[in-house]
């Protein structure tokens, strides 16, 4: 079970916890969380064992810092950390930042059942669209010709992949 506030490593730190206020919205489901923050003080460097998104809703632009390297979250800009990276951010002086907090739990291991819904073949690409526990998934892999060996409409299979090489897209 994971906890909203719950959103560093597992441990409340009283001096971290001092710096924010947590907004009332804040959805926890099966892969993460998803949580509107007021950002109006620095934030001390910390990690935590989910992979983080973070996209400014209004106020300055803050400025966080990854591994000891400056970005600046701008109304154009996204961060994003992997697991586990020091990070921690500086605010604009008498000022709060909003921002919306992506935590996300990356599968361990990196593979799972599924049902392929489609195949389709375009030039030495391959995309399958594959169905599993209620998510929807089109995969691309590099392929020699239509004619080689790949999964059919219909066939159950264990998809496996690396997840730093996962980026998910909303479906339209």
């Amino acid at each position: 079970m994971h906890l909203a506030l719950d959103f560093w490593t597992g441990t409340r730190n009283a001096e971290l916890s001092s710096k924010m206020v947590l907004d009332p919205h804040i959805l926890v489901g099966r892969y993460g969380r998803v949580a509107v923050l007021e950002l109006g003080s620095n934030i001390v460097e910390h990690a935590h064992p989910q992979a983080q998104g973070l996209i400014k809703i209004d106020g300055p632009d803050r400025t966080i810092l990854v591994a000891g390297r400056r970005h600046v979250l701008r109304d154009d800009t996204m961060v994003l950390l992997w697991p586990w990276i020091p990070h921690g951010g500086l605010a604009s002086e008498g000022a709060t930042t909003r921002v919306l907090a992506m935590n996300l739990h990356l599968p361990y291991e990196s593979q799972l059942r599924a049902r392929v819904r489609k195949v389709v073949f375009a030039g030495d690409v391959v995309q399958c669209e594959i169905a599993a526990d209620g998510i929807v998934l089109t995969v691309e892999s590099q392929t020699a010709s239509a004619a080689g060996t790949h999964p059919a409409a219909g066939e159950e299979i264990t998809a496996a992949w690396l997840p730093a090489d996962t980026l998910v897209f909303a479906a339209r």
